[in-house]
Parts: structure tokens; sequence; C-alpha cells
């Protein structure tokens, strides 16, 4: 029989990528190694967060002549 060890950390890791959890966030919440993070969770579906709290903002920045320089703006969260 296999060793079926942190079966519990295992369990935590799951509930906490659900709620979107980085692999990283979950390692260090548990005490475990990020690698065994990513075993675990890798079959649980996940909303990812924005990273560095990012924003991407589209702005419409036609022109009256019809020439659509509109485009996506990259805004750093100041927070």
């Amino acid at each position: 029989m296999g060793y079926g060890g942190k079966f519990v950390e295992r369990e935590r890791a799951r509930e906490l990528r659900a709620q979107s959890w980085t692999l990283q966030e979950i390692a260090d919440e548990l005490g475990v190694a990020k690698g065994s993070v990513s075993v675990w969770v890798r079959d649980v579906d996940f909303t990812p967060k924005p990273r560095n709290g990012a924003v991407f903002v589209h702005e419409n920045t036609s022109t009256c002549d019809g020439n659509d320089r509109g485009g996506n703006l990259f805004v750093r969260n100041p927070g």
C-alpha cells in the first residue's frame, strides 16, 4: 500500500484553490512545497485573480474622422 500522508493538507489545499488562492499562498499557509500543492490541486476548477493588482481598462479614443484608435490601457492598482 502506498504512502497516503498529508491527507488533511491535501484536502485543505483543494478547498483553498477552489477559493482562488495561488499555489504559493496555499503552500505558505500549509507549510508544504509548492510542487506538492500543484499535484494536489491540478484538477480543481478556479477563477484566477488578477496579478499584481493590475486592471485592464478599455479606452475609446475614436476620432471624428472615423479613425479608431481605441485600445486597452494597463493600469496598476495604486492600493
